[in-house]
């Protein structure tokens, strides 16, 4: 008697086929899961992370602006201390001196002043106008020194830049 073990293989084979094609499902299915999961932390991750980017732009911004504040707030009390540097009566012999400019025609454009010196800009319509400015300003005791920094004939009109170096006191 033989016994026929074709129909058990077969049994056997379809088995372990679909034991394969179960764990063929399985692994796919957790690869699957773990590309997903990777998926939404690689994105949470780049949300965080555009985020912080974004916040540390505003953060730059707000240095950069607090930068030019500090600067020009530094600037405006240098300038504040220089200008209160300069002693009271060279600062009012300053203003008279400014008041009573010999201008005919010509006229004063610009000024500044610092703690050691005084710049005018302007122009004069004659070369006597202009000799009288020098001379009036020669006298002056608040001056140490006049030196002219800038000198031109355009049109009948004489543009001058004068530098005067201010005294330490009266």
């Amino acid at each position: 008697m033989s016994i026929n073990l074709l129909p058990w293989r077969e049994a056997l084979q379809k088995r372990k086929l679909l034991f394969f094609i179960l764990r063929l499902v399985i692994i796919l299915l957790v690869c699957i899961m773990i590309t997903w999961f990777s998926s939404v932390f690689y994105n949470q991750k780049n949300t965080a992370i555009f985020q912080s980017k974004q916040k540390i732009e505003k953060l730059i911004i707000l240095i950069n602006q607090a930068k030019k504040d500090t600067d020009y707030y530094r600037k405006n009390t240098q300038q504040k201390m220089e200008l209160s540097s300069i002693h009271h009566s060279i600062f009012n012999a300053l203003f008279t001196m400014l008041n009573n400019l010999p201008f005919q025609q010509g006229e004063l454009q610009e000024l500044h002043l610092n703690s050691s010196s005084l710049n005018l800009k302007g122009y004069t319509n004659s070369q006597q106008e202009f000799d009288l400015l020098n001379d009036f300003l020669e006298k002056q005791k608040a001056i140490k020194h006049i030196r002219l920094a800038y000198f031109s004939v355009n049109n009948e009109q004489l543009s001058f830049e004068l530098n005067l170096l201010l005294k330490d006191k009266l």
